[in-house]
């Protein structure tokens, strides 16, 4: 009777381990590594790698020869245990999915030719066969290996201001598979750092902005009195350090009023800064020189002007004889402005500017030999 159970018992197991080894062995299949190519040797250990290495490509008594290593995968293609396995992987010994086309999926949080103000994203990567994942910084021109032998990568990467464009590449073999993707990060905010005209001056017309910038989209200007406010835009300011453009804002429906003004800076990323709000007098009119006199007496000149203005700022000229321009009169007396100069011998041409508060210029010529 002991007997019996015990044949019984044995066969049971036997037909047991048959119907389990029927079950598991639709998934596994052994495959022929070639010279240098290896699998992950799951079960045996995380970090070690089944490889064949040309002359002694043999791994735990299976049989092989000199070109090729023969070993029992799972599906994923990872090593498996060799009772797993009954027959050869179909396409000549390889695993099945040694046969199909290499993919790469890469899931980036952002898209191509996208601009955002974060450094810092999580990448999603995956194939359908161990590969060896590179990340090419195309505008550095540099590259480092996001894991040497895997089908997954999902890690946080940092990336730089500015523009980027990287290339990420998928290699098994023969087989390269890429994808790239351009995209431009921007977290700095614009910085103003002065506008004119100044607070309580005059304006004609002219406002200006300097900024730091590196990456403008575009400029606005605000102006005008409460319930009046005009808008005017530019698209073509300079980016970078320390760079300054200039609105040309038509004020005539404000001459003689005090108005406000101000900035709104937007950058690629539509980080957007306003300046501080400016009250200006709005001064159109031009500086009225009503008569000009010069008189030639050895090498002294004198020159007498009758100037009208409001707001008069200076008289300044500009000699042929020299690059720069010198003062002429910084007031007048009883809206006169009279002066004696002393000249090199010679024929001179004056450029005589006469200027106001709010920037508005008159100019005369005059012609003389001393």
């Amino acid at each position: 009777m002991e007997n019996k159970k015990l044949i019984i018992g044995i066969f049971s197991f036997v037909f047991l381990i048959m119907l389990i080894g029927a079950v598991s062995a639709d998934g596994y299949c052994f495959v022929r590594l070639g010279n240098g190519q290896s699998i992950p040797a799951e079960i045996v250990s995380s970090t070690t790698h089944m490889t064949c290495d040309g002359i002694k490509c043999s791994v735990h008594g299976f049989s092989s020869d000199s070109s090729f290593l023969q070993v029992c995968t799972d599906s994923r293609g990872y090593y498996a245990a060799y009772t797993n396995c009954e027959k050869l992987c179909s396409g000549n010994g390889a695993t099945n999915s040694t046969f199909q086309n290499l993919t790469l999926s890469a899931v980036f949080p952002f898209s191509d030719g996208g601009v955002f103000t974060k450094q810092t994203f999580f990448m999603d990567i995956s194939t359908n066969k161990i590969v060896t994942l590179t990340l090419i910084d195309n505008v550095a021109g540099t590259q480092r290996t996001l894991c040497p032998n895997c089908v997954a990568y999902s890690k946080p990467m940092n990336f730089k201001q500015g523009f980027n464009n990287f290339t990420l590449r998928a290699v098994r073999g023969n087989e390269i598979i890429e994808k790239s993707i351009s995209f431009f990060i921007d977290n700095l905010k614009p910085r103003i750092t002065k506008t004119t005209p100044f607070q309580n001056k005059f304006a004609n017309g002219d406002f200006i902005i300097t900024y730091d910038e590196s990456n403008v989209q575009k400029i606005e200007l605000y102006y005008g009195i409460s319930g009046d406010v005009m808008k005017q835009e530019s698209t073509s300011c300079p980016s970078g350090k320390a760079q300054s453009c200039l609105f040309n804002a038509n004020l005539s429906n404000y001459d003689g009023k005090q108005i406000e003004y101000w900035f709104n800076i937007i950058d690629v990323a539509n980080n957007a800064v306003l300046s501080k709000k400016v009250k200006v007098f709005v001064d159109l009119t031009m500086p009225e020189i009503r008569s000009l006199n010069y008189s030639v007496k050895g090498t002294y000149v004198t020159i007498n002007m009758s100037v009208y203005d409001k707001n008069m700022d200076k008289i300044t000229y500009y000699d042929n004889e020299y690059p720069r321009s010198k003062i002429l009169c910084t007031g007048l007396n009883k809206g006169v402005c009279l002066k004696k100069i002393n000249f090199k011998i010679g024929h001179h041409v004056l450029d005589i500017q006469t200027r106001d508060k709010a920037g508005n210029v008159v100019s005369r010529v005059i012609e003389f030999d001393v």
